[in-house]
Protein backbone atom coordinates (compact mmCIF):
# COMPACT_ATOMS: atom_id res chain seq x y z
CA UNK A 1 0.00 0.00 0.00
CA UNK A 2 1.21 3.59 -0.94
CA UNK A 3 1.92 5.26 2.49
CA UNK A 4 0.45 8.95 1.11
CA UNK A 5 -2.46 7.24 -1.14
CA UNK A 6 -5.89 8.83 0.13
CA UNK A 7 -8.44 5.37 0.42
CA UNK A 8 -11.96 5.22 1.48
CA UNK A 9 -10.84 4.77 4.95
CA UNK A 10 -8.27 7.71 5.07
CA UNK A 11 -10.75 9.85 3.69
CA UNK A 12 -13.36 8.81 6.95
CA UNK A 13 -9.99 9.13 9.41
CA UNK A 14 -9.66 12.79 8.11
CA UNK A 15 -13.25 14.01 8.59
CA UNK A 16 -13.25 12.37 12.11
CA UNK A 17 -10.21 13.99 13.35
CA UNK A 18 -11.73 17.45 11.77
CA UNK A 19 -15.07 17.26 12.70
CA UNK A 20 -16.31 17.28 9.42
CA UNK A 21 -18.88 15.38 7.66
CA UNK A 22 -17.29 13.03 5.28
CA UNK A 23 -19.44 14.49 1.81
CA UNK A 24 -16.81 17.83 2.91
CA UNK A 25 -14.07 15.53 2.34
CA UNK A 26 -15.13 13.76 -1.12
CA UNK A 27 -15.64 17.20 -3.06
CA UNK A 28 -12.74 19.00 -1.46
CA UNK A 29 -10.45 15.77 -3.00
CA UNK A 30 -12.92 16.35 -5.98
CA UNK A 31 -11.86 19.53 -6.44
CA UNK A 32 -8.32 19.42 -5.48
CA UNK A 33 -8.11 16.85 -8.15
CA UNK A 34 -9.65 19.15 -10.81
CA UNK A 35 -6.80 21.23 -10.37
CA UNK A 36 -4.84 18.84 -11.59
CA UNK A 37 -1.32 19.51 -10.21
CA UNK A 38 0.53 16.42 -11.91
CA UNK A 39 0.59 18.30 -14.49
CA UNK A 40 2.74 21.31 -13.14
CA UNK A 41 5.54 20.48 -14.59
CA UNK A 42 8.88 22.59 -13.33
CA UNK A 43 5.99 24.60 -11.58
CA UNK A 44 8.24 26.66 -9.14
CA UNK A 45 10.22 27.38 -12.28
CA UNK A 46 7.62 28.77 -14.44
CA UNK A 47 6.16 30.79 -11.56
CA UNK A 48 9.46 32.53 -10.46
CA UNK A 49 10.05 33.10 -13.84
CA UNK A 50 6.82 34.77 -14.12
CA UNK A 51 6.85 37.02 -11.15
CA UNK A 52 10.29 38.08 -12.26
CA UNK A 53 8.68 38.68 -16.04
CA UNK A 54 5.86 41.05 -14.13
CA UNK A 55 8.20 43.03 -12.86
CA UNK A 56 10.55 43.94 -15.84
CA UNK A 57 7.57 43.71 -17.97
CA UNK A 58 5.08 45.74 -16.22
CA UNK A 59 2.30 43.56 -16.79
CA UNK A 60 1.14 42.01 -13.79
CA UNK A 61 -1.07 39.71 -15.44
CA UNK A 62 1.89 38.12 -17.63
CA UNK A 63 1.34 34.15 -18.22
CA UNK A 64 3.13 31.25 -19.07
CA UNK A 65 1.22 28.49 -20.16
CA UNK A 66 2.77 24.85 -20.13
CA UNK A 67 -0.39 22.80 -21.86
CA UNK A 68 -1.00 19.55 -24.26
CA UNK A 69 -0.66 19.96 -28.03
CA UNK A 70 -4.33 19.83 -29.34
CA UNK A 71 -2.01 16.73 -31.44
CA UNK A 72 0.62 16.30 -34.50
CA UNK A 73 3.95 17.77 -32.27
CA UNK A 74 6.46 15.23 -32.36
CA UNK A 75 7.77 17.15 -29.37
CA UNK A 76 5.96 20.46 -29.17
CA UNK A 77 6.41 24.35 -29.89
CA UNK A 78 6.53 27.58 -27.70
CA UNK A 79 5.57 30.90 -28.63
CA UNK A 80 6.34 34.71 -27.12
CA UNK A 81 3.65 37.14 -26.83
CA UNK A 82 5.73 40.23 -26.49
CA UNK A 83 5.41 41.48 -22.57
CA UNK A 84 1.61 39.56 -22.12
CA UNK A 85 2.55 36.03 -22.23
CA UNK A 86 4.50 32.17 -23.18
CA UNK A 87 2.62 29.28 -24.14
CA UNK A 88 4.55 25.89 -24.23
CA UNK A 89 2.80 22.92 -25.90
CA UNK A 90 3.79 19.75 -25.74
CA UNK A 91 3.29 16.15 -26.53
CA UNK A 92 1.10 14.61 -23.65
CA UNK A 93 2.96 10.73 -24.68
CA UNK A 94 6.37 11.86 -24.16
CA UNK A 95 7.72 10.05 -21.18
CA UNK A 96 7.78 12.34 -18.02
CA UNK A 97 11.20 13.05 -17.62
CA UNK A 98 12.18 14.05 -21.68
CA UNK A 99 9.13 16.24 -20.69
CA UNK A 100 10.65 17.90 -18.57
CA UNK A 101 13.89 18.27 -20.55
CA UNK A 102 11.97 19.53 -23.24
CA UNK A 103 9.66 22.29 -20.74
CA UNK A 104 13.53 23.18 -19.04
CA UNK A 105 14.77 24.29 -22.55
CA UNK A 106 11.20 26.08 -24.02
CA UNK A 107 11.72 28.08 -20.65
CA UNK A 108 15.36 28.60 -21.58
CA UNK A 109 14.19 30.88 -24.81
CA UNK A 110 11.91 33.05 -22.64
CA UNK A 111 14.63 33.43 -20.35
CA UNK A 112 17.14 33.93 -23.14
CA UNK A 113 14.39 36.61 -25.27
CA UNK A 114 12.67 38.26 -21.90
CA UNK A 115 15.12 38.26 -19.40
CA UNK A 116 19.03 37.79 -20.37
CA UNK A 117 19.04 39.75 -23.38
CA UNK A 118 17.30 42.82 -21.71
CA UNK A 119 19.73 42.66 -18.80
CA UNK A 120 22.36 43.31 -21.36
CA UNK A 121 24.49 46.20 -21.89
CA UNK A 122 21.90 47.49 -25.45
CA UNK A 123 25.19 47.12 -27.44
CA UNK A 124 25.86 43.60 -26.78
CA UNK A 125 22.07 42.43 -26.94
CA UNK A 126 21.77 39.29 -29.16
CA UNK A 127 20.28 40.14 -32.21
CA UNK A 128 16.58 38.93 -33.23
CA UNK A 129 17.56 36.51 -35.68
CA UNK A 130 20.44 34.70 -33.23
CA UNK A 131 19.90 31.25 -32.93
CA UNK A 132 19.30 30.99 -29.53
CA UNK A 133 18.93 26.41 -29.24
CA UNK A 134 22.20 26.35 -27.31
CA UNK A 135 21.88 29.04 -24.86
CA UNK A 136 18.13 27.43 -23.96
CA UNK A 137 19.76 24.27 -23.60
CA UNK A 138 22.75 25.85 -21.28
CA UNK A 139 19.85 27.19 -19.48
CA UNK A 140 17.89 24.09 -19.11
CA UNK A 141 21.06 22.21 -17.95
CA UNK A 142 21.20 24.42 -15.04
CA UNK A 143 17.44 24.19 -14.36
CA UNK A 144 17.17 20.35 -14.47
CA UNK A 145 20.84 20.62 -12.50
CA UNK A 146 18.91 22.28 -9.49
CA UNK A 147 15.69 19.31 -10.00
CA UNK A 148 18.08 16.60 -9.95
CA UNK A 149 19.53 17.88 -6.69
CA UNK A 150 16.40 18.81 -5.21
CA UNK A 151 14.75 15.02 -6.10
CA UNK A 152 18.31 13.56 -5.32
CA UNK A 153 17.57 12.08 -1.91
CA UNK A 154 14.06 10.21 -3.58
CA UNK A 155 15.66 6.73 -4.05
CA UNK A 156 15.03 5.70 -7.51
CA UNK A 157 12.90 8.65 -8.88
CA UNK A 158 12.13 8.17 -12.34
CA UNK A 159 12.49 11.91 -12.62
CA UNK A 160 16.48 12.31 -11.66
CA UNK A 161 18.80 11.44 -14.24
CA UNK A 162 21.80 9.08 -13.38
CA UNK A 163 24.54 11.40 -14.10
CA UNK A 164 26.09 14.40 -15.37
CA UNK A 165 25.90 13.21 -18.64
CA UNK A 166 22.87 11.59 -18.90
CA UNK A 167 21.71 14.52 -18.07
CA UNK A 168 23.65 16.90 -20.52
CA UNK A 169 23.10 14.08 -23.23
CA UNK A 170 19.33 14.74 -22.64
CA UNK A 171 19.60 18.25 -24.05
CA UNK A 172 21.86 16.77 -26.92
CA UNK A 173 19.33 14.58 -28.11
CA UNK A 174 17.13 16.87 -27.80
CA UNK A 175 18.78 19.50 -29.95
CA UNK A 176 18.44 16.77 -32.85
CA UNK A 177 15.07 16.29 -32.51
CA UNK A 178 14.45 20.08 -32.75
CA UNK A 179 16.67 19.64 -36.01
CA UNK A 180 13.96 17.79 -37.22
CA UNK A 181 11.09 19.24 -39.64
CA UNK A 182 8.70 20.10 -37.13
CA UNK A 183 4.72 20.09 -37.57
CA UNK A 184 2.89 22.99 -37.01
CA UNK A 185 -0.44 22.90 -34.84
Amino acid sequence: MNEFKITPERKREIAKAFQTDIENVDLLEKVYGALDITNQYLAHIIRSMESYLRIITGNQLFRIVCEPSLGGLDIGSAQYFYKKFFVVHFNPAMPEKELRVYLAHELGHLFIIAIANDARDPRKRLPSDTDTEPLSSIFGIFTMAGKNDFYRNIKNSSLNHSSWDEMTGSFLSLKAKKSLPQKII
